[in-house]
């Protein structure tokens, strides 16, 4: 716990003030029976308007080939203004309520498509060439749109980052690009200026939400190619071909320890500026706990596989059917293309490597040990940290061995997929057709194969 400011003698924390003051101060209603707020916003009318247009070409160029040719494609945008004039979103009921200016989302999206190609040519009466294109993409798009998103618009600039850096967007990443191409009033100079997680404590019901980035904001690519060569021979039509998959996913790792931070102004009597109520510690600015990423990360993860074939299907007879065939498969892994993943090996990990763990002390040798007297101890120095440190027991004394004790990055003595496949793996397959009675209703199938 600490104080997440200097704050002269008679005066309250200011970005604390506006955080609270974000929310409506004077009840909307009274308080029914039963119930625990007193303040009730109405969501406004949400107007959604989409487009699904869809084409297909079908062309015989001539009495050998024919191609075909179709496209779906999909937008929405939605949204009423508000009272900053940006697409309206979710309002809720509650003690403090300022879903409506502050977790105001707009649902923004480029124009999707879907694509694909496929021509087909019969290169003499017996043997068909065909070759397949196809593209799909999703992008999620529904972000803070309230100017309030923005910490610097509503007073809120004032809280420190522990990691200056910790809110900049490698303009490599994938979201770089999608922030800019929508209105997102936090994205400002490459930077996120969304306001901390707050947490207020125990002590009341109902507490405002606060704006995060989502989590949900990416973009998942996928294209494939198949090219196969047919020939009918006899009883037999033989098959060759190839097939490629290929796909692209942009990940954020904002879960969890958020790069813009996460505070926590609840009650703790280990905390010797606690007022014993969130509100108040946060109009006077102290908090119990306060974590923050140190990067804010995307992966971007990229997949490929590769599968040669040949088959045949043979009409033994005309009640028998044999299908036989072959696959020769070729996965490389997904990865991040960054090479930022890591894999932890036990064979590498070192105990001489292991950071030193802050212990449990008790100043003044006080018994029974309680309240500020349970003090985080480092072992090493035998020094207490301070009233108020009980939480760094079982915390990583700083400076003391490796963070990445035993953790190997990918490309970094290991394979730059972070993990290894086979290069070639075969897949047989083989499946029959069986009519049981000439003339009959009554057909026996069977099939066993291999799948990678």
């Amino acid at each position: 716990g600490g104080v997440l400011g200097k704050i002269p003698a008679n005066r309250l924390y200011a970005p604390g003030m506006a955080l609270l003051n974000l929310s409506p101060t004077m009840p909307t209603m009274t308080q029914a029976r039963g119930t625990n707020f007193n303040v009730e916003l109405r969501t406004p009318t949400l107007e959604t308007l989409s487009y699904q247009p869809a084409t297909r070409v079908d062309y015989q160029i001539a009495s050998s080939l024919r191609v075909a040719f179709k496209m779906n494609a999909f937008n929405q945008n939605s949204g009423t203004p508000d009272q900053f004039g940006n697409a309206g979103g979710t309002l809720g009921s509650s003690n403090y309520a300022i879903d409506g200016l502050y977790n105001n989302k707009g649902n923004q999206m480029p124009w999707i498509t879907t694509y694909s190609a496929s021509a087909n040519y019969n290169i003499g009466s017996r043997t068909f060439l065909e070759v397949i294109y196809g593209h799909t993409q999703n992008f999620y798009g529904a972000v803070y749109t309230s100017k309030a998103s923005n910490r610097n618009d509503v007073g809120l600039g004032g809280i420190p980052d522990i990691y200056p850096g910790a809110r900049d967007v490698n303009q490599d990443y994938w979201t770089a690009g999608g922030l800019a191409s929508i209105t997102a009033p936090f994205y400002i100079d490459n930077r996120l200026e969304i306001p901390p997680q707050v947490s207020y404590g125990t002590r009341s019901g109902n507490t405002p939400n606060t704006p995060r980035y989502p989590g949900w904001f990416n973009v998942n690519k996928t294209w494939d190619f198949a090219t196969s060569l047919t020939h009918v021979r006899g009883r037999h039509t033989l098959k060759g071909g190839v097939a490629f998959n290929h796909s692209f996913k942009a990940q954020n790792m904002t879960q969890g320890v958020d790069p813009m931070g996460n505070i926590n102004f609840g009650e703790d009597s280990n905390n010797p500026n606690d007022t014993s109520f969130g509100y108040s510690n946060i109009a006077i600015g102290t908090f119990n706990t306060y974590a923050q990423a140190s990067k804010f990360i995307e992966s971007g993860i990229v997949y490929l596989g590769i599968e040669p074939y040949i088959q045949d299907n043979w009409k033994i007879t005309d009640r028998l059917t044999l299908d036989y065939g072959v696959r020769f498969v070729r996965l490389i892994p997904e990865h991040d293309t960054y090479g930022q993943a890591s894999n932890f090996f036990p064979d590498k990990w070192s105990a001489a490597n292991a950071p030193t763990l802050y212990v449990p002390g008790c100043a003044n040798n006080a018994n029974p040990c309680s309240g500020s007297s349970r003090q985080a101890k480092n072992p090493i120095t035998g020094q207490l940290m301070g009233a108020g440190t009980a939480g760094l027991i079982g915390q990583a004394v700083p400076g003391t061995g490796s963070a990445t004790n035993g953790i190997v990055q990918q490309g970094q003595g290991i394979s730059k997929y972070n993990f290894e496949y086979p290069a070639l793996k075969v897949a047989p397959r083989v499946g029959f057709a069986y009519h049981l009675m000439s003339g009959g209703k009554w057909v026996l199938r069977g099939g066993f194969g291999l799948f990678y």
